[in-house]
């Protein structure tokens, strides 16, 4: 173990979570060890105890660093500052990408308590706020807003859950007609509320 006292490595917590998220996949958060999470990584338990107080803290800040890749992502996505429609539906297919090629993520934010991890919580709110600004910026009324962005992600969750677990070939349909249908109904459903306000 080349890197087994070199806890202070800039690169060490980043091998800890690689490892850590490679292992997690492979058999889930209950049956990984830190001590495997180590050996994958190269360190000894004591590196990862240096930078984790346990796997579940790992756990999180997988969790929190995907939350803030996507986030970032979904501003990226919207620049430059777009009409809010064209954001909304730029956020929408930002997201759906970002996750489909990461099931084990979404599993991973799908099942992880956010009051556990404020970091976490906050990334997930920075999220809903981007949708709802999106809303508002319709011209329609914050209550509103806020509850159109929680229908999104929810929308987004359940449409990722059934593509990423091949439920949507159950019904004879791919993920990818899903998704272009939802977009479809989302543009309707933006042009209407703009049309309202």
């Amino acid at each position: 173990m080349e890197n087994a006292l070199d806890t202070s490595s800039p690169h060490c917590k980043e091998d800890i979570r690689r490892a850590a998220q490679k292992l997690f996949e492979e058999k889930g958060i209950a049956k990984a060890t830190v001590r495997e999470i180590a050996r994958e990584a190269g360190y000894t338990t004591g590196a990862v105890y240096f930078h984790y107080k346990n796997k579940e803290a790992i756990y999180q800040d997988i969790i929190s660093q995907s939350l803030e890749t996507l986030s970032l992502n979904i501003l990226k996505a919207s620049e430059p500052p777009k009409d809010p429609v064209s954001a909304l539906i730029s956020a929408y297919i930002t997201f759906y990408r970002f996750f489909e090629d990461r099931p084990y993520e979404l599993n991973a934010v799908l099942t992880f308590s956010r009051s556990s991890d404020p970091a976490t919580g906050n990334s997930f709110r920075e999220i809903s706020s981007f949708f709802q600004t999106c809303y508002i910026r319709l011209g329609i009324p914050r209550r509103l807003a806020e509850e159109e962005a929680t229908v999104i992600l929810g929308d987004l969750f359940g449409l990722l859950s059934c593509t990423n677990n091949r439920q949507f070939e159950a019904l004879g349909q791919e993920g990818e007609q899903v998704l272009t249908l939802h977009l479809q109904r989302l543009r309707s459903r933006l042009l209407e509320l703009k049309s309202q306000n």
